[in-house]
């Protein structure tokens, strides 16, 4: 995947962060939106490590204990709802810095060296070789082991009573 396709799928999923901030994360579209976000920062490359950490820092949901309370209601989600936003200026974070980086790059001009047209892979010929299928070679006798000897160990002598 290009990084112009992850950045745009970033985007998208920024202003999907808006959208889910009624949910809570055990609700299915967060779980789904939550996957396909660490699928796309899984594809950046490594220059983005500092805001892809940050990203999966965040927790999404309040650990601490509460007494009595069998469901998280939506009233009581402050910490996901945060989190949410971290989320959101993060993902438009990433953007900005590609957009940076971009700008910074040296436009190519038309006198610069031509660029050679890639040359096909070793593997990609079209000759194949066959392969053998008989039997295998025994191993060498040097340095490998051989069957042990019906009998008395000519090695070890057993102490006569």
């Amino acid at each position: 995947m290009e990084l112009q396709d992850i950045l745009k799928g970033l985007k998208a999923k920024a202003t999907e962060a808006k959208k889910l901030t009624g949910l809570n994360s055990k609700h299915f579209a967060f779980r789904n939106w939550h996957t396909t976000v660490m699928q796309l920062l899984k594809d950046l490359p490594s220059s983005y490590i500092s805001q892809v950490n940050d990203f999966k820092a965040l927790t999404f949901e309040d650990t601490g204990f509460k007494r009595g309370r069998k469901f998280i209601s939506s009233s009581d989600n402050s910490k996901f709802i945060q989190d949410l936003e971290a989320a959101g200026n993060i993902l438009k974070e990433i953007e900005k810095t590609a957009k940076k980086e971009e700008s910074n790059k040296p436009k190519e001009t038309s006198s610069s060296k031509p660029e050679k047209p890639p040359q096909p892979s070793r593997k990609s010929s079209g000759k194949k070789t066959a392969k053998k299928t008989g039997p295998k070679k025994p191993p060498s006798d040097k340095g490998s082991r051989k069957p042990a000897k019906k009998g008395i160990s000519s090695t070890r002598k057993k102490k006569k009573s």
